[in-house]
């Protein structure tokens, strides 16, 4: 069975890789619906966001202009990465856990953390009853 998530990184996939192909020197990131673009030049970096731009929406597809981020620091799937720098967003961790949504979702976030924090999956394999 293939989700949906998983059709739709396929999708954009396809529409940069004409991208990826006219511009072998730059890197072109791309995860879910987050697209990660790094060049040396702003100059090459402006021309690729534009052949971006016309491709995801040749496929179909929108980007949220309030995502788009020119400036440093720059937020991706959870780092900060700064033109010296890359680390983990801060996190606001609510500690109001009442509902089994609100605990998937410090779940969620302790998987994410496990790397950081020293912790296996088996550490957690006694929570996994609440999987949604």
């Amino acid at each position: 069975m293939i989700s949906l998530d998983c059709v739709a990184t396929r999708y954009a996939t396809n529409a940069l890789q004409p991208v990826r192909n006219a511009n072998p020197h730059v890197i072109i990131y791309h995860y879910m619906d987050d697209i990660l673009l790094a060049t040396k030049k702003d100059k090459d970096l402006q021309t690729v966001i534009c052949q971006v731009r016309l491709a995801v929406q040749g496929a179909g597809l929108q980007i949220a202009e309030e995502k788009v981020q020119c400036e440093p620091p720059w937020k991706y799937l959870g780092w900060k990465i700064t033109t010296r720098t890359i680390q983990p967003q801060a996190l606001k961790l609510a500690l109001q856990i009442k509902t089994l949504n609100d605990l998937q979702k410090w779940l969620g976030i302790i998987n994410w953390l496990k790397p950081f924090l020293g912790i296996t999956t088996q550490d957690l394999h006694p929570v996994s009853i609440v999987k949604g």
